[in-house]
């Protein structure tokens, strides 16, 4: 459901039929943001909103998606 992000770099932190935490680690910002646009692309388009670095949307299957950037470590979390 989710594009693969660019760095293959990171952790899983939870992975379940539902629920997909994850941290993936040497990203620029601007990775980040690709990223968002692919996302947009691939559904998470509903009830969008941004707050700093921190990006949520819904699909139509009713899956929240939530992407944190962290500049100081080069890390992003998705939800």
């Amino acid at each position: 459901m989710l594009p693969h992000p660019e760095s293959p770099y990171g952790e899983i932190i939870s992975n379940s039929e539902d629920y997909l935490s994850l941290d993936v680690t040497k990203t620029t910002e601007d990775q980040y943001k690709e990223y968002i646009e692919t996302c947009k692309d691939r559904g998470f388009t509903i009830d969008t909103e941004t707050i700093g670095n921190v990006f949520y949307a819904y699909n139509d299957m009713g899956y929240k998606l939530s992407l944190s950037y962290y500049d100081h470590n080069s890390k992003m979390h998705i939800n």
